[in-house]
């Protein structure tokens, strides 16, 4: 099972961090991982609402936010689809680059390699992607890519300019997120909303709950959103594996 082992606090820090080591494995306790990049839009010219939608297509294709679905997709990124050159082309250069692994017996899940963005030495609201062999890096957004296929697999981030499909974001209350998602949190290794689809898995995670137990179910009430976690049903890495 997998959890974030740190809880943190990413800055706008501009330097380059790469790390190659291996940790074995990667921790979630509710708090992490969006980047700037540059995606060329064309749109119709003309009136004040094509200006505005332009705008918003623009924001998301400078990795400021995006769509987080269990169809797989992260903005314009889809999972078991997309490389590292469409990550790139889509957040930027990543403030962190290095390779890890999450702990499973040798073999039956591959290494991962993880693009953070949003990050910084700051250690207070964000993760550090390679938490094992740390890297003292503190990343609002991290995305992952599986060593053996070269394709996104998994995507953390507690960045509030992602969202579900039904409007949830991280920081949200959770009396607000179940609202809109129409369910409420279980406690136990996962805490949150859990969904899936034929492509990903969804993870709404949540800090601060209350538990309580009904009908033999360990519910989470309270709290607020604390992050974003998808990962790929058919290539996964580890990060939503219990």
């Amino acid at each position: 099972m997998s959890y974030l082992r740190n809880r943190t606090e990413c800055g706008g820090r501009s330097s380059r961090h790469e790390q190659r080591g291996t940790p074995s494995r990667l921790f979630y306790r509710w708090a992490v991982p969006v980047a700037i990049g540059a995606i060329c839009i064309v749109c119709p010219a003309g009136g004040a609402a094509r200006a505005d939608t332009r705008h918003l297509l623009a924001m998301e294709s400078n990795g400021e936010g995006g769509l987080v679905t269990v169809e797989g997709q992260i903005g314009v990124l889809r999972i078991d689809r997309s490389r590292v050159s469409a990550i790139r082309g889509f957040a930027g250069a990543p403030d962190f680059f290095g390779r890890g692994t999450f702990e499973t017996p040798r073999g039956a899940l591959p290494d991962y390699l993880a693009l953070g963005y949003k990050c910084s030495r700051r250690e207070s609201s964000g993760a550090d992607p390679t938490p094992y062999r740390p890297s003292h890096m503190y990343c609002h957004v991290i995305y992952y890519v599986n060593s053996r296929t070269g394709l996104l697999s998994a995507f953390w981030t507690n960045d509030g300019s992602f969202r579900t499909s039904r409007g949830v974001v991280p920081g949200m209350s959770q009396e607000r997120a179940d609202h809109l998602e129409g369910l409420t949190p279980n406690g136990g290794v996962f805490v949150g909303i859990r969904t899936s689809g034929k492509v990903a898995s969804l993870l709404i995670g949540n800090r601060s709950c209350r538990p309580k137990i009904r009908l033999g179910s360990i519910l989470c009430l309270g709290g607020a959103v604390s992050a974003l976690v998808l990962e790929s049903k058919r290539f996964p890495v580890g990060l939503l594996v219990d």
